[in-house]
């Protein structure tokens, strides 16, 4: 999880734990790009807007040199007006805030790799 509101991680963390994910926190992009190079991970859950490196920025990193960990954006930016933007960096899915947990944990699903 890359997300630079301490409550929307604490509340995104204990969601994801109470439905059997594990879950490592990022407080800005340029940490998740730094976690991504010593740790491997299923799946990237993404906030867009943060300071130091934003999820655009951290996206594309990150899927360049690793292609195959999906990366799902929460996010309260549209995601169709920023459409190429999203696909450009490699951003499978955007989720938008407000989040609706069942359906997060259910594109969690569908999108990791078993």
């Amino acid at each position: 999880l890359v997300e630079d509101n301490k409550i929307n991680q604490i509340l995104t963390k204990k969601i994801l734990l109470t439905n059997g994910f594990e879950c490592e926190v990022a407080n800005n992009g340029l940490e998740a790009v730094d976690k991504v190079k010593t740790t491997k991970f299923d799946l990237i859950l993404m906030d867009i807007m943060m300071p130091i490196m934003d999820g655009f920025a951290a996206s594309a990193i990150i899927s360049k040199s690793n292609p195959n960990i999906p990366i799902l954006a929460l996010t309260a930016i549209s995601d169709e007006i920023n459409k190429e933007k999203f696909e450009s960096c490699n951003i499978q899915k955007v989720i938008l805030k407000p989040v609706d947990f069942s359906f997060l944990c259910n594109t969690i699903m569908m999108h990791i790799k078993k």
